[in-house]
């Protein structure tokens, strides 16, 4: 779906092809991609403080 972002683009066209992908107007993409890393950072968080968990034990 976003094999043309594997290329470096400036940050207007990024949100132009994300808003076409996702249909949605740029200010709704931006919503999405925003909250979209946040949930990635919370996950990767969690997967670190279970991994130090079970190392410890």
């Amino acid at each position: 779906m976003f094999e043309c972002l594997s290329k470096p683009v400036s940050s207007g066209i990024t949100l132009t092809l994300l808003a076409e992908a996702y249909g949605v107007s740029k200010q709704e993409a931006t919503v999405r991609a925003i909250s979209e890393a946040a949930q990635r950072r919370l996950r990767e968080g969690e997967v670190r403080e279970l991994s130090a968990a079970d190392v410890g034990s």
